[in-house]
């Protein structure tokens, strides 16, 4: 038989025989077996001695992937989480901000579309320098002005005004 002159190194180093084994298969298993072993032309000793060398040999990995997939799977869990929460949180700024930030005159609007654009830059400048890794954003924001003094004497003024 052809796949008994197939002997593990290992067993030819210690000078024993092939060791013979009766497993149970489910029918299914068995058929599947059965087709495999004929489309591969192997034996069927050489299949399962080849799927246990795989297996006893930590050369099968599917144990440990499926760790991996289910501790990835975890991770991505918790991320969508975060990405919903800080989306409410943007919302909810949004909704807050429009309801009390006061409606500009016309008069005073080429000013503010200056100065928000000006602001909008600043913020895209410290976007990106985190994303290009320079540490976090809040660092960033803390250490650069929001405004300069001529920006928060017109914000003073607007307000005393309107009192």
């Amino acid at each position: 038989m052809p796949g008994s002159e197939k002997q593990s190194k290992k067993s030819l180093k210690r000078g024993r025989k092939k060791q013979k084994i009766q497993p149970y298969l489910s029918p299914d298993l068995y058929d599947r077996f059965k087709d495999f072993a004929q489309k591969s032309r192997g034996t069927e000793s050489g299949i399962v001695e080849d799927a246990l060398n795989c297996y006893l040999d930590d050369s099968y990995d599917a144990v440990a992937v499926l760790k991996r997939l289910t501790s990835l799977e975890s991770r991505n869990k918790r991320v969508e989480r975060d990405l919903h929460i800080m989306t409410e949180i943007i919302l909810l700024y949004v909704k807050v901000w429009y309801a009390h930030a006061p409606e500009i005159k016309e008069e005073d609007r080429g000013a503010a579309e200056e100065l928000a654009s000006k602001r909008y830059r600043a913020f895209v400048d410290s976007i990106r320098t985190v994303l290009s890794n320079q540490g976090p954003l809040i660092e960033h924001l803390v250490k650069e002005s929001v405004a300069d003094l001529t920006d928060l004497e017109g914000i003073i003024q607007a307000y005393s005004e309107k009192k």
